[in-house]
């Protein structure tokens, strides 16, 4: 009987992605077969905040690394001549690390600019869609409402002439009444206004009393407790306000504009 082989176990490994891709999970057995080596990460969608800031951190790397390499660069001298040969070869290679470090930043920073093009690219595309999608539903309803408005106009038209033909048909009236008849009222209310003549108010000054004497005093003094003032009509008048004509009825049909969705054509 062919034995058949024992099953794998399936056991789930994460792994480290670089920048700009997303941790993956794949099966143990399916890295330890080398079928993993060929497989594509999957790249992460990352925002331009994201981006800039990864450009940063990797910049502050580059910066401290290079001056550290350029520290070790200034001490090699003294290595040379105090140290020993397993001081110097540390040393170097202390001072090769660091320079590997600010080349490795300087590259992956170099790596990493077109994302920041893109990230910001597609965020403005994505600006725009939002707009463009605000833009297109507020459309459509305005399309609807265009046909509603049609409607509404030959309505609100249909009312107008209503009330256009009580005004009409209230002033014909009104110029031949029948004898004992009150002339009607508009189907509006009366929004005019009657004349007005000139207002006059009596004159008024306020003059200085001796409470002593009860008569009026021109010269005194301002801190004499006898002196009060108080007002005293001059027997003149002033005018309080101006004439002003009457103002008509005025319809607010009058300047009523109801267009149609025709050019140059109305509903009233």
């Amino acid at each position: 009987m062919r034995r058949l082989p024992r099953p794998v176990e399936q056991r789930e490994v994460h792994l480290q992605a670089p920048v700009g891709f997303e941790l993956v999970k794949v099966h143990e057995a399916a890295i330890n077969s080398g079928w993993f080596m060929g497989a594509k990460l999957k790249p992460k969608q990352m925002s331009s905040a994201d981006v800039q800031a990864e450009l940063d951190r990797l910049e502050a790397e580059r910066v401290a690394a290079l001056a550290e390499h350029l520290r070790l660069v200034d001490e090699r001298e003294a290595v040379l001549l105090d140290g020993t040969d397993e001081d110097l070869r540390c040393h170097d290679e202390a001072m090769n690390a660091a320079k590997n470090r600010a080349e490795r930043a300087a590259l992956r920073r170099e790596r990493l600019l077109p994302l920041l093009d893109t990230a910001e690219y597609e965020e403005e595309q994505a600006r725009r869609t939002g707009i463009y999608e605000a833009a297109r539903k507020k459309r459509d309803d305005a399309v609807k409402a265009v046909e509603e408005y049609e409607e509404a106009a030959r309505a609100l038209a249909k009312i107008a002439l209503r009330i256009t033909a009580g005004n009409f048909a209230v002033s014909e009236a009104n110029r031949e009444l029948p004898d004992g008849r009150e002339p009607l009222a508009p189907p509006e209310p009366d929004n005019g206004k009657p004349a007005t003549g000139v207002e006059y108010a009596d004159e008024r000054i306020q003059v200085a009393i001796d409470t002593r004497t009860g008569k009026e005093v021109n010269g005194y003094n301002p801190n004499d407790p006898n002196i009060v003032r108080k007002w005293r009509s001059t027997g003149r008048q002033t005018i309080v306000s101006l004439p002003s004509p009457a103002v008509p009825h005025r319809s607010f049909m009058h300047g009523l504009c109801i267009p149609s969705r025709e050019p140059g054509k109305h509903h009233y």
